[in-house]
């Protein structure tokens, strides 16, 4: 409540005017799912930096709703584990980051500019790659379990919608499909 009303506060001090309030994973499913995938059944995940949002919805209905405490922020920081600055991780990540590692990315590579100039560091693909589909086999993990908490996994016949910043990882959709069936 305290932050709905801080909210209304800054927006009125803007000289805007709130027109409704609405819960975040309503706003997010009038936005990315139509009516059929509302009517048929479907789980909206939300991976966002901070959380990851599940919605489930069935009959036009939202059915249930959690938040995994952790999203694509927490890959950039395995990532600086490589000894590479938060800002260059996330570049690693949104640029030549995937979700799957396969064979190919072996003999690929990316050179990280170091802190000191001439410094350079060389990171292998394939590596990057492992270190970003553990943790999203993780967050999938949990958000399967909330699936089948829900009661819904069988029901789902529109399956999962991925949004968010970090669902445009690459070969996000081929990981969600083998770790959760959906």
């Amino acid at each position: 409540e305290a932050a709905i009303q801080n909210i209304e506060m800054c927006i009125k001090a803007a000289g805007l005017e709130v027109a409704s309030i609405e819960l975040e994973p309503l706003a997010s499913s009038d936005a990315v799912l139509n009516a059929q995938e509302l009517e048929a059944g479907v789980a909206l995940v939300d991976i966002g930096g901070g959380t990851t949002d599940v919605a489930i919805f069935e009959n036009n209905t939202i059915r249930h709703t959690a938040v995994i405490p952790f999203g694509g922020n927490i890959i950039t920081e395995d990532l600086r584990d490589f000894r590479i600055l938060k800002e260059q991780a996330e570049v690693l990540k949104v640029k030549y980051g995937y979700a799957i590692p396969f064979e190919a990315l072996r003999n690929q590579h990316v050179s990280i500019q170091g802190v000191r100039s001439g410094n350079n560091k060389e990171l292998n693909l394939l590596s990057v790659a492992k270190v970003i589909s553990a943790r999203m086999k993780e967050i999938l993990a949990h958000v399967d379990y909330q699936i089948k908490l829900s009661g819904y996994g069988k029901k789902l016949i529109s399956g999962i919608v991925l949004t968010g910043g970090g669902s445009q990882l690459k070969n996000l959709v081929q990981l969600t499909e083998m770790e959760t069936g959906q």
